[in-house]
Order: C-alpha cells, then sequence, then structure tokens
C-alpha cells in the first residue's frame, strides 16, 4: 500500500512494466514475442523446412475467423507456397495470400485460387447485387439513406 493513496498497491521501487509482469528490479528476463531489429535473422545458412512452413500455413488459414479455407490446397516447395482450389470472394483470395506471406520461411506466395460465390452471375463473389426498383430508390433517382 501506498503511503499518500492506502487503497492503492504500492510499486516498491519497480518500474509500472515490472511491477505488471511480477519481474523484480534488474532482473532482465528476455522478452520472448516482443518484435525486435533482428527478428527473422537467423543462423547463417538455416532455411525452414517444407513441412514445417505447410502445417504453419495450414493451422493459420484454419484458425483465420475471415476466411472459408474449406476448398484450398496447399503445397510447399522450397519456401515457395502454392495455393489451388476455391474461395467464395475476392477478399478470401486476398485475405489467403496474406495469412501464406506471414508465415515464417516463405519465399514467395504463389496464389492459383479461384474465386466461386456459387452464382454464375456473380464472378467476382461481392455478394448479392441489389437491382434499383421503385421501393429503394427515391423519386430523385438516388438510393435512400440509411438501412
Amino acid at each position: 500500500m501506498s503511503a499518500r493513496y492506502p487503497d492503492r498497491p504500492s510499486l516498491d521501487g519497480r518500474s509500472w512494466r515490472e511491477w505488471l509482469t511480477g519481474r523484480q528490479p534488474g532482473n532482465a528476463a528476455p522478452q520472448v514475442g516482443v518484435p525486435g531489429p533482428y527478428r527473422g535473422r537467423g543462423p547463417r545458412g538455416y532455411v525452414r523446412a517444407d513441412d514445417r512452413i505447410l502445417e504453419d500455413v495450414n493451422e493459420r488459414l484454419y484458425a483465420d475467423p475471415r476466411l472459408d479455407a474449406s476448398g484450398v490446397s496447399v503445397t510447399v516447395t522450397a519456401g515457395e507456397v502454392t495455393m489451388d482450389g476455391s474461395v467464395p470472394t475476392v477478399r478470401g483470395r486476398q485475405r489467403a495470400e496474406a495469412v501464406a506471406g506471414g508465415v515464417s520461411g516463405v519465399s514467395r506466395v504463389r496464389n492459383n485460387l479461384r474465386v466461386d460465390s456459387g452464382r454464375p452471375d456473380d464472378p467476382h463473389g461481392r455478394g448479392t447485387t441489389v437491382t434499383p426498383t421503385p421501393a429503394n430508390v427515391r423519386a430523385a433517382g438516388r438510393p435512400r439513406r440509411g438501412w
């Protein structure tokens, strides 16, 4: 307890970060997961195995809540990720490429994904289109505001 504020805990001479993490002053534990200037610079000649890259890409595609990756197949050769299959939207295609490119050890991403929305009149996968009708257009010809 602090003398000035008896209802608040005292920092006991520690910085607020040391107090929050529970570390004592001078205990320089390495901060794992904190990005620094040497991230991605491993030992000389180190190359990440294709099996590990494939596993990471598949796990990240599976875990992404904004991406339906059920129609995607992934292969990895010499750090180059190739994605084949289909996704329902253009944004899903872009998202899959971004997810695969964010995996450590990936040198290039070949995105061969097709956009297949399941509708022949919607080649870009943008969802349903609204056809202007008297019910949703004002007399002046502009769409109504507010949904």
